[in-house]
């Protein structure tokens, strides 16, 4: 898989998938992982069979530094989770233990030195960096059924040297 924009989304989401024990599967943190770019905004979570999902987008590609024989470009992974259910509270813990769990795992990619290296096969680049960004958390709405819909938007940055 190439790092480009879809290879990042979908490198960055298998990584997030392979933590079945917490975050990702049915009765986890999570029942969705998705790094289609259609279905980031056009996402939809289910009351019955998927609650919480997290949808990825890549939009930004900033060269950084260039070099003779290499460039270091910049990605940013736009997160969106979302969540549909009865209690608010239960809703709003659920997200944010899913959130601080793919920090957790964005981050121990980094200092562990993998950096997603068992996701993708690229052999001009390799990812140098993973930073977490800042997030936004806006307050949770009710829809018509009284079932509260609420999201989390959030950011994390991959850094990549690719070779010329």
């Amino acid at each position: 898989m190439a790092l480009d924009r879809i290879g990042i989304a979908t490198s960055f989401a298998n990584m997030l998938k392979a933590d079945t024990s917490t975050l990702y599967g049915s009765n986890k943190l999570l029942q969705i992982i998705d790094p289609n770019p259609v279905n980031f905004s056009n996402a939809k979570v289910n009351a019955k069979r998927a609650q919480y999902g997290l949808y990825l987008w890549v939009n930004d590609e900033t060269t950084n530094v260039c070099r003779s024989q290499n460039t270091d470009e910049i990605f940013t992974i736009n997160m969106r989770f979302e969540a549909i259910e009865m209690d608010i509270l239960a809703a709003i813990t659920n997200i944010d233990h899913a959130y601080e769990r793919v920090k957790l795992l964005a981050n121990t990619q980094m200092w562990n030195g993998l950096i997603l290296s068992q996701y993708y096969s690229d052999s001009n680049a390799q990812i140098i960096n993973i930073d977490v960004l800042a997030s936004g958390f806006p307050p949770p709405k009710k829809n018509e059924n009284s079932i509260i819909v609420t999201e989390i938007e959030s950011a994390i940055q991959i850094e990549i040297n690719r070779w010329r």
